[in-house]
Order: structure tokens, then C-alpha cells, then sequence
């Protein structure tokens, strides 16, 4: 079992076993309420927050625990669930339903926060190109922190999907060049609270207000195409109808020229078998 857990950690294992791991109280008991595990690895002091859940819970102790996880400090559970099968990009509704599309996020824990972001914003699909990391790397589910139990996941070719502009903006890890710096004498900069809490509490805004950002530029785009789109078969549709009353008018021109010289012919017989019973 230790062997098998430990393999999960790559991509090639997990999906030979089609099973991954999740690990913690919050992260295994909303997988718990989504998916059925195949085993549960627990301590005593875990408690199941699933009632009457028919998963095969084994206890183990502390020291058992942190040979099989994949966390500094273990907590005090470790899930192993089937990987869901992928819906499709066909089952998609891109036109009713917000559906964000990941490009190339090769890191794990910036995936695993935005797909935590993603679930906070009430987003259920989430396409990844064939670059973005394993959706199922114990890294990524650590951080989304339970959200992937209700996050659709789907890997595909975006570049067959979409014909646009790709913008690349990197979020983290954040460098200098993303702070406005002033020509002023350094002095010592005492945080209060710390650099790092700091950070925990702005570095989430920032990547939220920036997924903010791009979902409204997404909808804005989606309305502009529907517009342009609306605008082009109104084309279409006054072309179709300008050619279909030429069509009319040349008929109805063509049957009254045809009356007009069918009038004449006849009145010009007319005259001349007149002419001819005049002159007998």
C-alpha cells in the first residue's frame, strides 16, 4: 500500500491505477461527498464526515501516516479516489455557462489556487491545454484545498477550439518588475504583521481580481462576437431579400413587357386586316 500511494505522486502511476490522492479533513471530505474512495487511511482521531458512507476506512497511526503523505505534517488522513471520467468539451455550454480556459499553467499550486477560485466564483468547467499540469498531482489537489471534487476538469487542444490572440501574463511567482519602485533612500522596512502574512492575504486579491478581470473581458467578448455575429445574418438576410424582390420586380418588368408587345402584335394585325378588307 505504501509502494502504491507513493507512486501516485507521478502522472504515469495515476493514471495506470486511475486513482489519485487527497489528503486533509476538508480536501478528502468534500471528495467523500462527490466520489466514492476506494480506500481511506486514517487516525484514530479522524472522524468521517460522511454518515453511514460505505468507504473502506483503515485506521493506521501517526508514524504510518507520515510514511505515505505527501505533506511536511500530515493531517491525519489520506484519501485514494478514482479519477473522474472527462465530460468532453462537447458537453460544454460556453454561450450560458462561464467556462475559464487554462493555457500552459505548469505550476501546481498556482493550478490547484485557481481552480479554488474558480469554484468560489461559481465556475464548474475548467478546459486545460495538453501543457497545463495534472489537474491530480497531490500539489495541485493540496491547494484547491477540496474545490476539484466540484470543478469539471478537461484537457484538450485549445489551439483546435479557438481562433484568437493569446496574451501570456504571468502571475506568480511574482518579481520585481510587478512593484512601482521610487527613487528614494532605502530605509529598513519593518512589516507589521509579517512580509509573509502580508503576502498570504494580498497575493489570493491579486490572482482574484485579476480571474475577475479576464472573465469580464471574456463575457465582453462573447456579447461583442454574439453582436457581430447578429449583425453579419442581418447582412445575409437583407442580401437574400434584395435579391429575391430584384428577382420579383425583373419577373413582374419581363410579364409586362411580354403583355405590352403581345398588344401591339395583335392591334398591328388588326390594322392590317382592316387595311386589306378596306381595299377589296
Amino acid at each position: 500500500m505504501v509502494k502504491l500511494i507513493r507512486s501516485l505522486e507521478q502522472k504515469k502511476y495515476r493514471k495506470r491505477h486511475n486513482m489519485f490522492v487527497a489528503e486533509g479533513h476538508k480536501a478528502v471530505g468534500d471528495m467523500m461527498k462527490r466520489i466514492a474512495p476506494y480506500k481511506i487511511l486514517a487516525t484514530d482521531e479522524w472522524v468521517c464526515p460522511v454518515a453511514q458512507t460505505r468507504a473502506n476506512i483503515v485506521r493506521i497511526s501517526e508514524e504510518e501516516l507520515s510514511k505515505v503523505s505527501f505533506l511536511q505534517h500530515p493531517q491525519q488522513v489520506i484519501g485514494l479516489f478514482p479519477i473522474p471520467k472527462e465530460k468532453g468539451t462537447g458537453a460544454l455550454d460556453p454561450e450560458n455557462k462561464l467556462t475559464l480556459a487554462l493555457d500552459g499553467v505548469q505550476d501546481p499550486g498556482n493550478l490547484g489556487t485557481i481552480i479554488r477560485l474558480a469554484d468560489w466564483f461559481g465556475i464548474d468547467d475548467i478546459v486545460c491545454s495538453q501543457t497545463t499540469a495534472d489537474a491530480y498531482n497531490p500539489k495541485v489537489v493540496q491547494a484547491t484545498m477540496g474545490s476539484l471534487a466540484r470543478v469539471n476538469i478537461i484537457y484538450t487542444d485549445l489551439g483546435n477550439g479557438v481562433d484568437m490572440d493569446v496574451r501570456t501574463v504571468r502571475l506568480l511567482p511574482l518579481e520585481d518588475e510587478h512593484f512601482a519602485k521610487e527613487e528614494t533612500e532605502e530605509k529598513p522596512i519593518r512589516f507589521e504583521p509579517s512580509a509573509e502574512e502580508v503576502l498570504a492575504r494580498v497575493v489570493p486579491a491579486y490572482i482574484t481580481g485579476f480571474l475577475y478581470s479576464a472573465m469580464v473581458d471574456s463575457f465582453c467578448a462573447a456579447r461583442a462576437s454574439a453582436m457581430d455575429s447578429a449583425n453579419q445574418n442581418e447582412d445575409d438576410m437583407l442580401r437574400e431579400l434584395q435579391l429575391e424582390y430584384n428577382h420579383e420586380r425583373q419577373g413582374a418588368i419581363t410579364s409586362e413587357i411580354t403583355e405590352v408587345s403581345a398588344g401591339a402584335r395583335s392591334k398591328k394585325n388588326h390594322m392590317k386586316k382592316e387595311a386589306q378588307h378596306a381595299h377589296r
